[in-house]
Formats: C-alpha cells, sequence, structure tokens
C-alpha cells in the first residue's frame, strides 16, 4: 500500500528497510530499535542485525582512517544525492553495506590512495597508476 504525504508519495514495492542508529550510548540504540520495531509490528520480518562500535581513534578494522576526504557542509547534497542524470531517481540516494570478514591489509593497501598508519594521502601517483602499495 502507497504511502500518501503532502508532497511526496512512497511506492509500494517488495524491498527492504535499512535502519542506522547511532548514539554515543548503546542502550538507547537497543531501546529506540525495541520501540521501532514494536510499532512495525508483523509487518516488517528482521532479517539481519550489526552492531558496529568506534575503533580506536575512529579507524576502520583493517586500520584505516575512515572518511577523511568525505564532502562537508553545502558538498554533501551534491555528492550524496541522485541528480538529473536518472529521473526515476532523482533526489534519492544510494545506500552501499559492506559486511567485511576477512583481508590482509598488504592487499587492502592496494586499493585506498592513503597509507594506514597516518591516514596520508598518497597524491604523487602517475596517472595512468590507480594504486599505489606502501607498508
Amino acid at each position: 500500500m502507497p504511502i500518501e504525504g503532502a508532497k511526496h508519495t512512497a511506492p509500494a514495492t517488495p524491498g527492504d528497510l535499512f535502519f542506522h542508529i547511532r548514539a554515543e550510548r548503546e542502550d538507547l540504540c537497543f531501546e529506540f530499535e525495541r520501540l521501532l520495531l514494536d510499532q512495525l509490528g508483523s509487518s516488517v520480518t528482521m532479517a539481519d542485525e550489526v552492531v558496529g562500535f568506534r575503533y580506536f581513534d575512529s579507524r576502520d578494522l583493517l586500520g584505516f582512517v575512515d572518511g577523511t576526504a568525505n564532502p562537508t557542509g553545502h558538498d554533501i547534497g551534491a555528492s550524496t544525492l541522485v541528480g538529473s542524470e536518472n529521473q526515476a531517481f532523482a533526489g534519492g540516494s544510494y545506500l552501499v553495506v559492506l559486511l567485511w570478514q576477512s583481508a590482509h591489509l598488504r592487499s587492502n593497501c592496494k586499493q585506498p590512495k592513503r597509507t594506514a598508519a597516518v591516514s596520508t594521502n598518497i597524491s604523487c601517483l602517475p596517472c595512468e597508476q590507480h594504486r599505489q602499495v606502501l607498508y
């Protein structure tokens, strides 16, 4: 059943709901999730739950500082919203979720253009080279 609002309509399509619940206190996250699921009732089925935590100085589990090059302020919208290039989804956004199991640090240093130890950007890459390994 579609949900009709004053400005927008959410069509009824089979799909997933994703809630990213974040708070400084874990008990608040737990309680909010409980209240949310109580309100949704039998309309939804919990398929997966992942509990996160802050790792050292906001590094990911591979040792890289996460998000140092993320846009901020007014740049966020242009970087995160679907634009006129895809009219069917204009104004929406995409969500990519990665549940990481394991990987060797050396193989992962090949991907980002930064070092893990001090999160230094690698700006001296040749134009044709999209990755460089630093140990």
